[in-house]
């Protein structure tokens, strides 16, 4: 019998994958039962009613597929699954189940209040549709935590159920008063225990003395014996303790997995009634996933009073928009390839799915949200005439059957629903199209797919850790060392990370550790929410599966993931956020509102100059899908020129291409340097357009089409057959027919030997072709927003962001190489988004960063300072702070950032440098509260002399020593090298004066603190005013020597007893303050000392000698290390001319780990690289420029 692969696991690092943890269980339990005898034999009566896998989040360690295969091993015939509170793992349990020949029992474990935990088992559709709506209620009531119901709602919903309960006296008496004893089971189990035996005794005695019957049971938690330790670990993290300090909360041994029937029949020799009982209960429990009762929903009618008349009339409506209609050359043509589709769509009864998606794109437009389908939808020419998608299928001459054909069938065997889905702005947009949906078919009908997070590398180190109580500091080693990206090698695995750590391998709780870290990997850790699908239903979708309540508010989620609804035939509909289409969505208007242009997307010139120069020269930081390290190598080599390059591009750089070693003889081929060929000449019309090389999946089927003569859907079967989840048997009956079609048309054996195997390594991972046109669309709109409107494409990337590869302050700093003028956030000008301006009519139009990027600040304190202002200027800082509700680290983030500058520190008053404003923002958050109660900030524009007080009289002062001032943070020693903190005052007593400190308290130290040290410096220097009893006055700083010129106030500004800040310390403070800086690149405060290093700036190394030694510096902004790459990472350093490509091998990483992943400004020592117009570093030393200024920017790190 076929043992289907389970799903991937996401398990990284050298732990095990979710494969080899099945084929080990499996292993294991046939060595255990290899004699086992099947059920239904004579001394086989026992069934397991319902066993716990991993679906019931740490009180199971099993996979559902794991006791599948142990259950068909130990030779049960009927085996039934119930986790606790959820039908989480049913789909696939029933999938494999089947598979295996063992009949699944559907089920699951609910709390009743006073009634303990109860096994709840399924006689018929009916009482499945109960069990949904009990552990709806469970959740609804309970949350995402736990699953409770009342009695009284047991009661209600208890027909079609069957019960079992290994509770207390007391909970059996509940139970039995709101379910009867005819269908509820008091349940004993046996694991050579004596204290269950007393409990088990008790327990029957309760039952039998209210006339209810008594069942055996095995309380499964695990397949095997192995699977005890992982079991008590999950317990130990359920229970938030060690597995020293569980004690009893344990299982005292490994008892509870999967046995065969008779040895568990044995165990119950003085109970045969017991036993014979399972069966009993098993054979009224013939419900199976195959009787769901899944129905779509009615759509609106519009035209029409059948369903495929609707879709004919709403059609061909579309159809004249897009083709012209009789009288255009392109009608004959499309509206052939409509009737073919529609006539299909007809039979297969698919005409409502298309309906419902054509609703959901009509209230996109009568709400103004952009959508656009992708996928294999865009293959057909309905959803392109219903404008659910973009691109003309008929134009680009796309395989409809890649979308949908007759013979096309789910993993399952049923009839496969197409699959259609939609991106939409990523945001608020989105959210107004699902909650759409949500009303539109009622909170009970649609609902959220889910996604099952599972354990990872650095969650399961911690979680293990904790429970086998290692240090937390050697936990935080290991986790700081473990990778987050997928690729594995051998220096990835968890034992190399554990050894470089400083663990001691050998050591047994260690040795523990691994192995359980390689056990948990994969595991269901709690039940997240797809990124956009939903689910909806005619009638009840609670009735079919249970809905639990998401994060999210106004959302909920079902149990099962997305594979789960597919394999039973729920439709799916995918409603993306797509980050692009906010940025599309955000630009038109701020186009048309600044420039006076009106822009629509489907007419944008397809052949403009500017767009193709733009992806020729790489110049796509922002742009669509061709942003990242690897496309923007590629781009100058292939020099796209015309739409289909761009198609082309999107596909190219995949995994497919890649693996199968695509991408280099297609780039080579397009240069000249290499002759197109294929297989047989017979292929040529269908690989003309890629120069023989294979990228995408509906190119495979055509090749099965036009060398074997597969129909369409066949071919489509083939692409299924050779995708993730292949069957040897169904891959040996497709070859044999494939063969026998090449065969039949004259293919020598030699080409169909090179035919099956470009079929067989690139099926796999193909790309749509529809998909990669639907997604050129938007790389060609991004792009030609980026050249012909930069403002409004950077304002709108700034307003979208977090979304694509880099962060706002390469964003900045690009648009600025581009000519785009970006200014600082001003509380006097900025929004709460970033906004285009004009200083005046004829001035350019600029960028405004918006208030979103001051770190720490409210958004609706945000919002409340765009609001007060409209209202009134502000006439001073205090009334800012007044008006807004600033809190004090609030308003001394935006003093420190630069934002108050436009602001009077007082009504009429000068404006404030940052330093001013930040003294100022201490004085307003404390206003009448000792020394700041009167101080106001100096607003002459005196001469650097005048700064030290030595210009005019002024009252006694008293200078503060470094010992008087020793609690002080060195940001309150407000002293230049000989210089001294000076506070004036009447009434100071002479006796109060101290030494003048040294020079050993230099006034840069200040500069080199961040906002909340200086927060800390002005209120620890007003306490050590006060305890100098000093009447509060006027404050000055006093040196015996000038300030510096780069620390004073520029003319005409307040200024503070405070040193002002030079370029240095404002760009630091930016990057502190808001992650960028719209000043000078931090990297060209470097460049001195970089080029007495020998660093070359980004512009400098195309310039250079190939194959010459070079260094080069910058910001690391992107760090990748792709699965497909060999362990290869690839490094983006970004300075104030560009970015440079730095590549790394595995042996050079290893060695250079640590400056690589921890510096945010990197040197970088290696061989010049360069090839085709695409340079490169190949790097093999690093190291990190710590003395610079604290940077603070966020690196896009294995993405």
């Amino acid at each position: 019998m076929e043992t289907p692969a389970p799903r991937p696991s996401l398990a990284p690092f050298g732990v095990l994958t979710g494969d080899e943890r099945a084929r080990r269980g499996t292993e294991e339990t046939h060595r255990i039962h290899r004699a086992s005898p099947r059920a239904g034999s004579a001394d086989a009566e026992y069934v397991e009613l319902h066993a716990r896998s991993a679906f019931s989040f740490l009180r199971g360690s099993s996979l559902p597929e794991d006791l599948a295969h142990a259950a068909a091993a130990a030779g049960h015939g009927v085996f039934g699954l119930a986790d606790v509170g959820g039908l989480y793992g049913i789909p696939r349990f029933h999938t494999i189940a089947r598979r295996q020949g063992v009949r699944p029992l559907v089920g699951a474990e609910i709390d009743v209040e006073g009634g303990g935990r109860v096994a709840l088992l399924c006689e018929d559709r009916r009482g499945y549709k109960n069990l949904c709506r009990l552990l709806t209620l469970g959740h609804a009531k309970g949350g995402k935590e736990a699953c409770s119901v009342m009695p009284a709602q047991l009661a209600d919903f208890r027909q079609g159920l069957v019960a079992l309960s290994a509770g207390t006296p007391q909970h059996l008496v509940v139970l039995a008063a709101h379910l009867g004893t005819e269908r509820l089971f008091a349940e004993v189990r046996r694991h050579l225990d004596p204290r269950q035996e007393r409990e088990n005794r008790r327990r029957i005695d309760a039952a039998r003395a209210r006339g209810m019957r008594v069942v055996a049971g095995t309380g499964i938690r695990h397949a095997a014996p192995a699977g005890k330790p992982l079991f008590d670990a999950l317990t130990c993290i359920r229970l938030k303790t060690t597995l020293d300090e569980a004690g009893r909360r344990l299982s005292r041994n490994a008892e509870r997995h999967v046995r065969p029937p008779r040895e568990i029949a044995a165990r119950f020799r003085d109970l045969p009634e017991a036993v014979r009982l399972t069966r009993e209960i098993a054979d009224r429990c013939a419900y199976t996933l195959d009787d769901l009762g899944y129905e779509l929903p009615e759509p609106q009618f519009l035209h029409a009073e059948s369903l495929d008349g609707e879709l004919w009339h709403r059609t061909m409506d579309g159809a004249r928009r897009r083709y012209g209609g009789p009288g255009s050359a392109r009608w004959p043509r499309a509206i052939a390839q409509l009737e073919r589709e529609l006539a299909l769509i007809a039979r297969l009864g698919l005409a409502g799915y298309f309906l419902i998606v054509h609703d959901i794109v009509l209230f996109c437009g009568s709400e103004n949200v952009l959508v656009q389908g992708r996928g294999s939808a865009a293959n057909s020419a309905v959803c392109y005439a219903l404008g659910i998608t973009a691109v003309d299928p008929v134009g680009m001459n796309l395989l409809f059957e890649r979308f949908l054909s007759e013979e096309r069938t789910d993993s399952t065997g049923h009839k496969a629903w197409p699959d259609i889905d939609l991106d939409l702005p990523s945001g608020d947009q989105r959210e107004k199209v699902i909650q759409h949906v949500y009303q539109r078919y009622g909170s009970a009908g649609a609902a959220m797919t889910a996604n099952v997070i599972t354990y990872r590398a650095r969650s399961a180190s911690r979680e293990i850790g904790k429970v086998l109580g290692l240090p937390q500091e050697e936990l935080d080693r290991i986790s700081k060392l473990l990778p987050q990206f997928e690729f594995t090698t051998d220096y990835d695995s968890l034992q190399h990370r554990a050894r470089e750590a400083g663990l001691a391998v050998g050591d047994r709780r260690v040795g523990l550790y691994l192995q359980l870290c390689q056990q948990i990997a994969g595991l269901p850790r709690h039940l997240g929410q797809h990124s956009g699908g939903m689910v909806i239903a005619r009638g009840r979708l609670d009735e079919i599966v249970p809905l639990e309540p998401a994060s999210m508010p106004d959302r909920v989620v079902v149990q099962w993931d997305k594979d789960d609804c597919a394999d039973l035939g729920i439709i799916k509909i995918d409603l993306l956020g797509l980050g692009m289409m906010a940025v599309l969505e955000q630009a038109i208007p701020l186009v048309r509102a600044h420039e006076g242009v009106q822009l629509d997307l489907a007419q944008l010139p397809p052949d403009d100059p500017g767009v193709y120069r733009l992806l020729q020269t790489a110049d796509t930081i922002g742009v669509f899908q061709v942003e990242s390290r690897a496309q923007m190598a590629t781009l100058p080599r292939m020099r796209p020129d015309h739409f289909y390059d761009i198609v082309v591009e999107v596909a190219i750089i995949r995994p497919g291409p890649i693996v199968g070693q695509m991408v280099n003889p297609y780039l080579e081929r397009r240069a000249g340097r290499q002759e197109p060929s294929v297989p047989h000449p017979s292929l040529w019309p269908v690989l003309e357009r890629t120069l023989g090389v294979p990228l995408f999946q509906e190119q495979l089927m055509r090749i099965a089409m036009t060398a074997a003569n597969f129909t369409g859907g066949e071919a489509d079967e083939l692409r299924r057959a050779m995708g993730s989840k292949r069957s040897v048997e169904r891959m040996k009956h497709i070859e044999e027919r494939l063969r026998a079609g090449m065969t039949a048309n004259g293919i020598s054996s030699k080409a169909q030997d090179e035919i099956v195997q470009s079929i067989t390594s690139f099926a796999l991972y193909g790309f749509p072709e529809s998909h990669a046109a639907s997604f050129a669309l938007i790389v060609y709109a991004s792009a030609y927003l980026k050249v012909h409107h930069p403002q409004a494409f950077y304002t709108a990337m700034l307003n979208c962001w977090p979304m694509g590869f880099y962060s706002p302050a390469t964003l900045v700093k690009d648009a600025q190489r581009r000519g785009v003028r970006v200014k600082a956030i001003d509380v006097k000008r900025s929004d709460w988004l970033c906004a285009l301006e004009r200083a005046g009519p004829e001035e350019e139009l600029r960028v405004r960063l918006g208030l979103r990027y001051a770190r720490g600040l409210r958004e609706a304190v945000g919002k409340k300072i765009v609001e007060e202002r409209g209202r009134a200027p502000f006439a001073s800082i205090a009334d800012l702070a007044a008006r807004t509700g600033l809190r004090r680290d609030e308003l001394a983030a935006l003093a420190e950032i630069g934002a108050l500058a436009s602001v009077p520190t007082r009504p009429g008053g000068a404006l404030p440098t940052r330093r001013a404003a930040l003294w100022q923002a201490e004085a307003a958050s404390r206003r009448g509260q000792g020394l700041f109660a009167r101080v106001e900030p100096r607003e002459d524009a005196a001469p650097a002399e005048d700064v030290s007080g030595d210009a005019a009289p002024s009252p006694p002062t008293a200078t503060v020593a470094r010992d008087a001032a020793a609690n002080l943070p060195v940001a309150a020693r407000m002293s230049d090298s000989a210089g001294s903190v000076v506070v004036g005052g009447a009434g100071f007593s002479p006796s109060n004066k101290v030494a003048t400190p040294p020079d050993s308290c230099p006034l840069a130290h200040v500069n080199a603190h961040p906002r909340q040290y200086a927060i800390k410096a002005l209120q620890a220097f007003g306490e050590q005013a006060r305890s100098l009893q000093l009447v509060p006055g006027q404050v000055e700083c006093s040196t015996q020597k000038p300030v510096p010129e780069r620390f004073q106030p520029p003319a005409g500004r307040a200024r503070s007893p405070l040193p002002e800040m030079d370029l240095r310390d404002r760009i630091a403070a930016d990057l502190r303050g808001t992650g960028m800086t719209v000043g000078p690149h931090p990297v060209a405060l470097e460049r001195s000392r970089l080029r007495a290093m020998g660093v070359h700036s980004a512009a400098e190394l195309p310039t250079l000698r190939r194959s010459r030694r070079v260094r080069a510096a910058g910001l690391c902004i992107v760090r990748q290390r792709p699965g497909t790459a060999k362990g290869f990472v690839f490094l983006s350093l970004e300075d104030e001319t560009g970015i440079s490509n730095i590549v790394v091998d595995p042996p050079t990483f290893e060695k250079n780990r640590r400056p690589i992943l921890a510096s945010s400004l990197l040197v970088v020592e290696g061989r010049l690289e360069k090839y085709d117009g695409v340079t490169s570093v190949k790097g093999d030393r690093f190291w990190g420029l710590h003395e610079a200024i604290e940077y603070g920017i966020r690196s896009h790190d294995f993405h």
